[in-house]
């Protein structure tokens, strides 16, 4: 789990501003408890904004896993991988029922394409995030 110094800067969470111009190319949807959203080696992830509930990021391990972080209201998921279109390191599910809004890989490509400011939080984020799953042997 990240230190409270690196939560902030690798789960930064975004305005009603924000969220409204990602919300054009999105959809709501809801999740429920322990749904999964991606496993690892999944070919295809969405990026989701959490409206409400959370998501719980782990890294399944032989016979356990570990968690990660838990994300929360405000919140994305992501890394580089979704830019890259690279299968997935690690498993996303709902910690609790919530609302998220779910992109598509090509909609948050065109996103970062035409907004200059998300693309620059969300690239930065992506990148920081990748680090410190390296720097902690799990990328």
């Amino acid at each position: 789990m990240p230190r409270a110094g690196d939560r902030d800067r690798l789960f930064p969470q975004l305005d009603d501003a924000q969220i409204a111009r990602i919300a054009q190319r999105g959809e709501r949807r809801s999740i429920r408890r322990k749904e999964v959203l991606w496993e690892v080696g999944a070919p295809r992830m969405d990026f989701y904004v959490i409206l409400s509930g959370s998501i719980e990021i782990v890294q399944p391990m032989p016979g356990q896993e570990e968690s990660i972080t838990v994300q929360g209201p405000r919140e994305f998921t992501g890394d580089v991988d979704l830019i890259f279109g690279h299968p997935a390191v690690v498993e996303a599910r709902a910690g609790d029922d919530g609302e998220v809004l779910a992109l598509r890989r090509e909609a948050l490509l065109e996103l970062v394409q035409t907004d200059p400011q998300l693309s620059e939080l969300l690239l930065r984020t992506f990148l920081q995030r990748r680090a410190f799953l390296i720097a902690q042997g799990k990328g």
